[in-house]
């Protein structure tokens, strides 16, 4: 039993270190910026509120209307055909990163629900293995443990909400460092427990 909680420990450790260090980079470098990305693309990326993509998207859909009544052959335009036609590309896109950034808020919620569950099943798992010492509470301790960092585990970037995914960023690094300092803590009860335990069963001998 000790050596699979070593081999769990070991590996949990190995991951949250590897996820602290992705993000502390992320958060103090950024993403790459590029010659190629044009004004409106550095706009998105710069927005710092939903309100402000908002704001854009509005004004778009302001300059589309006024161009389909200049030009009422344009309303036929497929999806993909506005996509390389202005100003019906520049809505599209600003449409994309709204949505980009609904979800990645969204995900935000998740992921605090999501580990707040792990923290717990992590929690009841060691009070149990202390009072009974049987593999059923450590695999729920182990479970918590693997939920925990699931929940802090990378995102994926994408164009649309720069300040939303540096937000959500910001706090898996939180969760990841927690979760790293509970394991610690646990690793250490567990060690201090089991050295107690040696010591009550030589004293009885």
């Amino acid at each position: 039993m000790k050596g699979s909680s070593l081999a769990a420990f070991v590996i949990a450790s190995i991951i949250l270190c590897f996820m602290g260090v992705h993000y502390t980079y992320y958060l103090l470098f950024g993403p790459e910026a590029s010659v190629l990305n044009d004004y409106l693309e550095q706009q998105i990326k710069a927005a710092e509120s939903l309100d402000e993509l908002v704001e854009q998207y509005e004004e778009s859909l302001q300059l589309v209307t006024a161009y389909e009544s200049e030009q009422p052959d344009m309303e036929v335009l497929t999806r993909y055909q506005q996509q390389s036609v202005e100003p019906f590309a520049t809505k599209i896109r600003l449409e994309t990163a709204i949505n980009v950034w609904e979800k990645k808020t969204r995900e935000y919620g998740r992921v605090w629900y999501s580990w707040t569950a792990g923290l717990i099943l992590f929690v009841i798992g060691a009070a149990g293995f202390v009072l009974y010492h049987s593999w059923i509470p450590l695999s729920v301790h182990i479970a918590g443990l693997a939920q925990m960092i699931w929940s802090a585990s990378p995102t994926q970037m994408i164009v649309g909400a720069l300040a939303e995914h540096e937000r959500l960023l910001g706090a898996k690094l939180l969760l990841s460092v927690v979760t790293f300092v509970l394991l610690i803590a646990a690793w250490y009860l567990s060690d201090r427990m089991q050295h107690r335990r040696r010591l009550s069963n030589q004293t009885a001998d």
